[in-house]
């Protein structure tokens, strides 16, 4: 079914309608910042399958309908951000998740690539592997996040450190845990704020714990926790090497300072921010000692942010597609 935005927005807020976080991030959200004063034709025509202007994106993954929906434009663009077959053979993932991407990897994507004009992908290194199998027009596009998402100021001597991370990224969590464990001794005005409630995380529950119990991305855009630090662990493996700089970018917009892992998919992200595998103790326990650093790097990161541009030139990229 046909929705224009202005009425496939509604219907989605009232919980009616399906809609990936990807496709706010990578595509919707950027469209009001397209032209000034450009109005362009835009609707989801299928389960994760807008048009905009003459172009179909298919976002992450879409069904039989969604394929031939998206057929019928003059120009397909694919918007990915994981790298499926990786993910399929990755032990470190839950195994639901590998199931999931194996399908996508065997059923979806070869399906997909036989009718995309273009790929958009999340990360030079994803972007890679599309051009080695061929395909000849793939770009790189970032996502967008409003700025301030964290409205509250922080409890007086408090330092909320933010892991916001999904089941994904479990085994990333874990890998830290005893460093997190020797924070929480050493400084008790740190406290934990993680995105796996019911999950066995090797933290614990309670006390200076906070685990966010599942929630709608709407409701998720409204959480205005106010966090200090925000934590991005990742260990080497096949799938993280194609890793986004989503949550970066969502950090710096929730005002806390993005600490990554020292690996590959976060080599462009200023090494201020980039935590060796066994530094996260140390890093943790300056910065929560530091409110006046923190902020330094808070606005040094938004600084870079704006410098590199990566709102503009996915714009750029969206509109090159639209227009």
């Amino acid at each position: 079914m046909r929705l224009p935005l202005e009425i496939y927005r509604p219907l989605v807020a009232a919980g009616l309608v399906k809609e990936l976080p990807t496709s706010r991030l990578y595509l919707l959200d950027h469209l009001p910042f397209l032209g000034a004063g450009r109005r362009l034709p835009a609707a989801r025509i299928a389960a994760n399958v807008f048009t905009v202007g003459d172009t179909a994106f298919v976002v992450r993954e879409t069904d039989e309908a969604g394929l031939v929906a998206a057929r019928r434009a003059k120009r397909v663009a694919w918007i990915v951000d994981d790298h499926y077959g990786e993910g399929a053979a990755s032990a470190d993932l839950p195994e639901a998740y590998r199931r999931r991407l194996a399908d996508l990897h065997t059923r979806f994507e070869p399906a997909m690539l036989a009718i995309v004009d273009t790929v958009l992908a999340s990360c030079d290194g994803l972007a890679e592997v599309y051009r080695r199998q061929g395909i000849a027009d793939v770009r790189v596009v970032h996502p967008f996040y409003p700025a301030a998402l964290a409205r509250r100021a922080e409890a007086t001597g408090e330092v909320s450190v933010g892991i916001l991370q999904t089941r994904s990224h479990l085994a990333d969590l874990r890998s830290i845990v005893p460093q997190l464990a020797e924070v929480l001794t050493a400084d008790p005005a740190v406290r934990i704020v993680h995105c796996l409630a019911g999950t066995d995380t090797g933290l614990g529950e309670g006390g200076r714990i906070e685990a966010l119990k599942p929630m709608s991305w709407r409701a998720y855009l409204r959480w205005d926790r106010p966090l200090a630090l925000g934590l991005y662990p990742l260990l080497d493996t096949g799938f993280n090497r194609y890793r986004s700089l989503n949550k970066v970018f969502e950090y710096v917009a929730r005002g806390a300072v993005p600490l990554v892992a020292d690996v590959a998919a976060m080599a462009a992200v200023p090494g201020e921010y980039r935590v060796a595998a066994s530094g996260w103790r140390d890093r943790i326990l300056e910065l929560a000692q530091d409110g006046a650093e923190r902020r330094r790097l808070v606005e040094r990161a938004r600084d870079w942010i704006a410098a590199e541009r990566f709102a503009e030139t996915t714009r750029a990229v969206l509109a090159d597609l639209v227009g």
